[in-house]
């Protein structure tokens, strides 16, 4: 037994004397559909082209020189900025720079195997956003931490607050009184 994907729709297939049993049975479109689709295949002798996440993330991008289009001083710069932060990239990786922090960082790196789906999970474990067909992430708005206050002037802040008859806590006062530093 095996599950097949139809149209959206999960399937279990299981043989039952050399044919292929679907539950929930599949409706008579995507019967005959199938059975032209083999006789397609048959007559041009040629089966369609696997289209998965992994062949259209890579597709039409070439090799590492032609990525950067043909530019072999750069490509071997980025090479060796790449392998000097362990990671060995290949003729056929893909070289995503708007991921990269630094040049050549290997999390902007993609091999062959790794498709639209890893490169979905990168971005959002950046936090950066994209925006391409297929694909819309929204960037995550950065933070800012906030310095604690020193105890004493914590207090005297408090202890102004109090007397104005707006008692703040230590947290709501060093919210407002903080400095701000990056995350």
């Amino acid at each position: 037994m095996y599950v097949s994907v139809i149209n959206g729709k999960r399937h279990e297939v299981e043989m039952v004397d050399g044919k292929s049993v679907y539950d929930p049975p599949l409706d008579d479109s995507s019967v005959a559909r199938g059975k032209q689709n083999i006789k397609d295949i048959c007559k041009s002798r040629k089966c369609p082209g696997l289209r998965s996440d992994t062949t259209s993330f890579h597709a039409g991008r070439g090799t590492l020189l032609q990525q950067m289009d043909g530019d072999e001083v750069y490509t071997k710069m980025l090479v060796d900025k790449a392998r000097k932060q362990g990671y060995n990239p290949g003729a056929n990786d893909v070289y995503i720079g708007q991921l990269a922090d630094t040049c050549g960082e290997p999390k902007a790196w993609f091999k062959p195997d790794e498709g639209r789906a890893e490169f979905k999970r990168r971005i959002i474990a950046s936090g950066k956003g994209c925006e391409m067909p297929g694909l819309s992430i929204e960037a995550k708005p950065k933070q800012v931490a906030r310095k604690a206050l020193n105890p004493r002037i914590t207090r005297t802040f408090a202890k102004q607050y109090a007397e104005a008859g707006t008692p703040m806590t230590r947290e709501q006062i060093e919210k407002k009184h903080g400095r701000p530093v990056d995350a």
